[in-house]
């Protein structure tokens, strides 16, 4: 069964629609197909319900509100970020699909000062006028989670174009059988927290041919807002990504998760390259990165990441803001076990960090790397030292050179098959690694020049 949201009193000229396009979606009580045609369609908050799909004509604009008291408290909870507010949000409500060749427009600039940083700490003063351009941007009151999709197996997202979101895209919680397929995603990237596609405790999902472009993560896959249920089986594939934080983010904090696979992924224009995180309880297991492409370039104004094409932080630390929420207390070791890399192509002026502790990095393999060391375009502010935020330690480079391989706590792992290559300009001349701490690391390098 197919409905139109114009049969349920939508209209173009509405500065909100969301009751007749609720309607229209309420009217499948055994599912089908709500269709938004031409035209552009102002909503509030919407939920969706089982078996139902939501289909965007070619030329339909499903675009949010620009006022805040048009996203009603969903009753569903984001560990970070509160309170869930925003335009789609669904819970237990199995075989949803959105698709069509549609926009949806989160609308979601409008929340933001863009004169003002959102982190007002830093001295700016010495920021020229392209690098004002990229620190995030205040806000008082946004969003939190534009599309938010909790127990929802089955999903299936395909085709559809979304843009400009307050905060984060699409956030997925314990959803499992789970199908991405050519969506695009297209944000400001001064958007603090403004994730692409965010995976808590979801399993067996496939991200494929994705165009990504944001200002945090990309894709992340961890447990922010399930810290509890493992995340498994996780497939992304070839994917177009940039960031002014990371391309693929694999873990966070006491995050549990195994079996992942990247394959033909470019990550350009980006703070970071691939992240992997965990400590105390969390764990990363048994991943798989192919064919992966990073071009780096460090976002200057307080984002996370300096230029890393993999970067792996296993150092444990207390997470203030999850304290009041239920985690596993206990510790597990190794936090990181048994990660492929391979025909990793870098060009960045930081290569690989791998930094643990009381060797809980292990069996992480890197082998047939091509890595080309340049300066960093924002190196006057960002400087040279790599930051191991939010742990409050930063590992100091030597004056004049870059790391291509840094390495500390790591055990029974090997970094092979690397050709580097220097192309650092003036004041920077050397390439350099560090190894500290490991134990039956093998390291195998070729200077190219």
């Amino acid at each position: 069964m197919s409905v139109s949201i114009e049969d349920f009193g939508a209209k173009e000229t509405a500065d909100n629609n969301a009751v007749a396009i609720q309607k229209a979606i309420d009217s499948l009580t055994n599912g089908g197909t709500v269709e938004i045609p031409a035209g552009t369609w102002v909503s509030g908050t919407l939920q969706l319900k089982p078996n139902v799909r939501l289909h965007l004509d070619h030329g339909a604009v499903l675009k949010g509100s620009p006022r805040m008291a048009d996203y009603p408290d969903t009753g569903l909870y984001h560990n970070e970020l509160g309170k869930v507010k925003g335009l789609i949000y669904a819970k237990d409500a199995e075989n949803i699909t959105i698709d069509g060749d549609g926009l949806i427009d989160y609308n979601g600039l409008g929340f933001f000062d863009f004169t003002r940083p959102n982190n007002p700490v830093l001295d700016y003063s010495n920021y020229s006028d392209d690098q004002k351009k990229q620190f995030a941007v205040k806000f008082t009151e946004r969003p939190t989670s534009m599309m938010f999709l909790q127990h929802c197996p089955g999903l299936n997202i395909k085709d559809v174009h979304v843009k400009d979101a307050a905060s984060w895209d699409i956030v997925l919680t314990a959803c499992d059988h789970v199908k991405i397929v050519n969506l695009t995603i297209s944000s400001n990237q001064r958007i603090p927290n403004d994730d692409g596609i965010h995976l808590c405790g979801c399993r067996d999902v496939v991200i494929a041919n994705c165009d990504l472009q944001t200002g945090d993560d990309c894709i992340a896959i961890t447990n922010i807002t399930d810290w509890e249920r493992e995340t498994r089986n996780i497939t992304v594939t070839n994917c177009v990504l940039s960031s002014s934080s990371t391309g693929i983010r694999i873990g966070y904090w006491r995050s549990k998760i195994d079996h992942v696979q990247i394959s033909n992924c470019t990550i350009s224009d980006s703070s970071r390259g691939v992240l992997i995180n965990a400590n105390n309880a969390g764990y990363v297991r048994n991943v798989m990165i192919n064919q992966l492409s990073y071009v780096g370039r460090p976002h200057a104004g307080a984002w996370w990441g300096n230029g890393e094409a993999i970067y792996v932080n296993a150092v444990p630390y207390k997470l203030d803001s999850q304290t009041d929420h239920q985690f596993d207390q206990a510790d597990v070791f190794p936090n990181v076990q048994n990660v492929r890399v391979t025909h990793l192509n870098a060009i960045s002026n930081i290569g690989i960090v791998m930094v643990g502790d009381k060797k809980n990095i292990q069996d992480f393999t890197i082998a047939d790397a091509d890595i080309t060391m340049i300066n960093s375009v924002n190196r006057d502010v960002l400087g040279d030292d790599i930051s191991l935020s939010p742990i409050q330690r930063d590992i100091k480079v030597p004056e004049g050179a870059e790391y291509w391989l840094y390495a500390e706590e790591v055990k029974d792992s090997q970094v092979t098959g690397v050709k580097v290559h220097n192309r650092l300009q003036q004041p920077l001349t050397q390439v350099e690694q560090k190894v500290v701490k490991c134990d039956h690391l093998r390291v195998d390098a070729t200077y190219c020049d």
